[in-house]
């Protein structure tokens, strides 16, 4: 079995890409075989796990592993389906 993969997206209320781009990322999880946890953190709800992957912007999505080490991610309208799949796998 493969181990578990924390999907985060970070994203700030009334953000127009933020609100656009939710969709994708919540669909990622879905799109997977591998054990996958999806994670929607708000931006001002959620600064302390901003603070500790170096989220700069929203949108952000960024897969972090099972040890809890950041192991990639995308900003903006760089978030996709694909890319993001390459990330997690």
């Amino acid at each position: 079995m493969s181990p578990l993969r924390r999907l985060m997206y970070f994203e700030k209320d009334g953000c127009a890409p933020c609100k656009e781009l939710r969709p994708v990322a919540e669909a990622i999880a879905v799109e997977t075989d591998l054990p996958i946890e999806f994670v929607n953190v708000n931006g001002d709800n959620g600064l302390e796990h901003a603070i500790a992957y170096k989220v700069k912007a929203a949108p952000t999505l960024i897969v972090i592993g099972d040890k809890g080490e950041r192991l990639g991610g995308m900003v903006g309208k760089m978030i996709s389906l694909s890319r993001t799949l390459l990330l997690i796998k």
